[in-house]
């Protein structure tokens, strides 16, 4: 016995002759700090590449202004009753040359990431699904994964598990289809300049500009084409947040802030007293990764005593200055139904001398023995705050940890190759689930797991989290992982984001996800 699920959308396009024509020019004008790394959405993994991902793409399912999930290349969904089946069907839509979007898209780009070869940073999103893991893992072909494209219009979906969040997993850009075809023909498709690009979202590629400027249009062949307002998108790419920040100031930028492009430090004051930059809390944190396979960062008592000496009130307070929580543990509030849960105390420095000191004699080291470098990417906020804990490290330990500042490709190959000490670095989450956090310490070779960390322990309850349909229990059960986590600190967080943002009072219509990702195929200019 199966049963229906149907979605729908608040607004359907009928004909675009019904919508009366525009006063005002829909151009709107933003700054990316840096330019994206990929257009191609199974590649991406920083938020700048995923927020051009939610303009140009668009999956089976999307996020709406009411922060939900709501059907978008899929017109309907049925469940089977032991919530493992999930059979899509999709809408008539069209790629931006005019192919129609099919099922065998979504298949090959699905399968495409769990090829061992391919990379893909958030291939594990995938690992639900049957045989997802082991195909990633090289121990079965991909064409054993549960997902199979029975016609052009329907889309199969086998789950190893009962997965509560699968649905709204279809709506993050990492398993946003590519045209399987183009790609046959051009495996290079997605590279800048190159006029076989093709996307299925909102906004097409008009222009980019190395270091200069992107310009994306409203695309003609988008299946809700007639809800876009906006006709232009054009994105300046200037690192410099001052800079950025006195063009918003002269109109020549619109929004600011979000993932695009950091507020200056120096100005946040100003703003907050005066009541001009907007907040919504998301599911992202700060964090400092410790490399847990290299000596002395091993010893888990060595990372905690760094952990505990963190003063994260003054780092809210004193440099983020925009009313951000701090974070004693892993999973933000906003992942675990609101609930904050304190598994140390911050600033805990008698504690965290006193561990230090263990560490060190256990090691068999003396203090100037203690050799490793702090990296961190350079970019507004985060030089300030490694400073900050270079000298709280100091001030608790009287020792000197060098700190390493490098752009944000050289940061994330460091970061992948696992050739680094400590680093200062964040994670936005995928889906509103706390498995989007724990799931990616469940195994050392998951690509995020920086760390390089694995407790047998702590993979068990989550599997065990499995087979408790209660979210509440469930949540409380998963606490149980989260202990284990923090007591071994592969990773000590620093703070859980608001993302903070200044937008024009003609700007109407902009959207954050609980998850952080930016939304634009709403927004209308009023001016």
């Amino acid at each position: 016995m199966r049963f229906l699920l149907v979605l729908f959308l608040l607004v359907f396009c009928t004909s675009c002759s019904k919508k009366p024509p525009e006063q005002q020019r829909q151009s709107l004008n933003v700054n990316f700090a840096f330019e994206p790394l990929t257009l191609d959405p199974r590649k991406g993994g920083d938020y700048i590449s995923s927020s051009m991902h939610f303009m140009l793409f668009q999956g089976l399912t999307r996020y709406t202004p009411q922060s939900s999930t709501a059907l978008a290349l899929a017109d309907q969904v049925e469940i089977s009753n032991n919530r493992l089946t999930y059979t899509f069907h999709l809408r008539e839509a069209y790629w931006s040359n005019g192919d129609p979007i099919v099922a065998a898209d979504f298949e090959h780009s699905w399968k495409s990431m769990l090829d061992p070869s391919f990379p893909a940073p958030n291939a594990y999103l995938l690992y639900p699904i049957k045989n997802a893991k082991r195909a990633k893992n090289g121990e079965i072909s991909t064409n054993e994964v549960g997902v199979r494209a029975i016609n052009d219009k329907t889309l199969v979906v086998e789950l190893r598990k009962p997965t509560p969040y699968f649905l709204e997993l279809t709506s993050f850009c990492a398993l946003f289809p590519i045209n399987h075809k183009v790609e046959l023909n051009n495996p290079n498709w997605h590279e800048v300049h190159n006029e076989d690009f093709v996307c299925s979202g909102p906004f097409s590629l008009k222009e980019w500009r190395t270091k200069d400027l992107i310009t994306i249009h409203k695309n003609p062949k988008y299946w809700n084409h007639c809800e876009i307002s906006l006709e232009e998108i054009n994105i300046s790419l200037i690192e410099s947040s001052m800079t950025a920040y006195q063009m918003y100031e002269n109109g020549d930028i619109d929004l600011m802030g979000t993932c695009f492009s950091e507020i200056p430090i120096d100005s946040i004051p100003h703003l907050v007293a005066n009541q001009l930059i907007h907040s919504n809390p998301i599911g992202a944190t700060s964090f400092i990764t410790f490399n847990t396979t290299r000596f002395p960062l091993s010893h888990p008592k060595l990372r905690r005593a760094l952990a505990y000496a963190i003063d994260r009130k003054s780092i809210v307070d004193d440099i983020k200055q925009l009313g951000e929580t701090i974070a004693t543990g892993p999973v933000a509030p906003i992942l675990k139904g609101g609930k904050t849960t304190e598994f140390y105390e911050d600033a805990n420095l008698p504690l965290a001398r006193k561990l230090f000191q263990e560490a060190i004699e256990e090691l068999g080291i003396l203090k100037p023995d203690l050799k490793f470098q702090f990296a961190f990417m350079t970019y507004n906020f985060n030089e300030r705050v490694a400073q900050e804990i270079q000298q709280q490290w100091k001030k608790a330990f009287d020792i000197d940890i060098p700190l390493i500042g490098v752009e944000i490709k050289t940061f994330l190959d460091t970061l992948n190759r696992r050739d680094y000490d400590l680093a200062l670095f964040s994670w936005s989450a995928q889906y509103r689930d706390p498995m989007n956090v724990l799931d990616r310490f469940k195994y050392k070779n998951t690509p995020k797991n920086y760390a390089d960390w694995e407790n047998l322990r702590y993979a068990k309850i989550l599997n065990q989290s499995e087979k408790i349909p209660d979210a509440q229990k469930r949540y409380e059960f998963l606490e149980k992982a989260e202990r284990i986590f923090t007591s071994e600190m592969p990773v000590t967080c620093l703070y859980h984001w608001n993302m903070s943002y200044l937008k024009k009072d003609y700007v109407d219509g902009f959207y954050i996800s609980p998850i952080g990702s930016v939304h634009l195929d709403n927004v209308k200019i009023k001016k």
